[in-house]
């Protein structure tokens, strides 16, 4: 997780490990943990938190507001590296549809692809959001 964070720009100023029997539904971690990463964070001073699991929107809205600084989970952290380093127009669309997936909570996997462009029919299964999904006119 630090060499994925130092690709960034961020240096880790401490880490803490959780083993839980069960995650908390609000926050991944429990009250205990929250208030011990938020004397962490007023020591250090520390602008990001980055998580090496994945977060639900509801806990990343929920930690950011109990910690007051900017959450990040591992995939929105790979996707970063991958915005960073797009170059090609393909490729930054392609980041950015993820990252726009993610933010709307669309899930990404499924053996169906749907076209973003046109409805699915009444009797089909939710669209699923994928790169693939989106197909230049004319192809």
């Amino acid at each position: 997780m630090a060499e994925l964070a130092a690709s960034v720009g961020a240096s880790i100023a401490e880490r803490h490990i959780q083993t839980r029997d069960k995650f908390e539904a609000a926050t991944l971690i429990g009250s205990g943990k929250v208030r011990e990463l938020a004397a962490s964070i007023a020591s250090t001073g520390s602008t990001v938190v980055i998580f090496d699991q994945d977060l639900s929107p509801t806990q990343q809205r929920n930690l950011e507001k109990e910690l007051q600084v900017k959450i990040i989970d591992r995939t929105q952290l790979i996707l970063d590296i991958f915005a960073s380093r797009a170059r090609t127009r393909e490729g930054r669309l392609q980041v950015e549809l993820a990252q726009l997936c993610r933010w709307l909570d669309i899930p990404t996997r499924g053996s169906r692809r749907y076209s973003i462009a046109s409805p699915a029919p009444e009797s089909s299964p939710t669209p699923r959001c994928s790169p693939r999904s989106i197909r230049p006119s004319g192809f």
